[in-house]
């Protein structure tokens, strides 16, 4: 048996609108989306889909990039790529995360380099570092057209430029 749960319909009226202006700003922007935007987007769509591809994710972002450790960083890294999957990760990203897992082995150093470049590399335009001069261009443009953001503040550990992980010190 079904139960019916009452909503309020002043909310129900507001996500229905939120919902519209989110697939109008989407079908506005989709002709001015560049090559690497429209590629991004399908990683992204994949990625979300995939529930096991956001733990992979999470742990490569929240654990092997912020763990000082070497030895601990590229043992949670062989776990993580134990469930990337061509479904969530694509075919290439999946070869590699799962070749360079087992080239952690003999050189975690390098593997680690490569696994922070590679998540810097995918998140290109969309974690942008809070001191970036790209952010500061965005935020004024956004100001201007009256556009309000909301800026999470996350991954400084992860992606932030400034900072020096002891895992690459010789």
């Amino acid at each position: 048996m079904s139960k019916t749960i009452a909503t309020d319909p002043g909310i129900d009226e507001l996500a229905s609108s939120a919902i519209e202006s989110a697939r109008a700003l989407i079908n506005e922007s989709t002709p001015n989306l560049k090559r690497y935007d429209k590629a991004s987007r399908k990683r992204f769509t994949r990625l979300f889909k995939d529930p096991k591809a956001i733990s992979v994710t999470v742990a490569l972002t929240d654990e092997v990039m912020r763990i000082t450790s070497a030895k601990d960083s590229v043992r949670i890294l062989r776990k993580a790529a134990k469930d990337a999957s061509i479904a969530g990760f694509g075919l290439f990203n999946t070869f590699g995360l799962k070749l360079i897992a087992v080239i952690s082995k003999v050189l975690p150093k390098p593997v680690l380099f490569a696994v922070h470049t590679q998540v810097k590399l995918l998140s290109k335009g969309i974690i942008l570092p809070a001191e970036s001069k790209q952010l500061a261009r965005q935020i004024k443009k956004r100001a201007k057209m009256g556009i309000r953001l909301n800026i999470n503040v996350l991954g400084e550990a992860v992606l932030g430029d400034h900072e020096e992980n002891p895992i690459y010190k010789n």
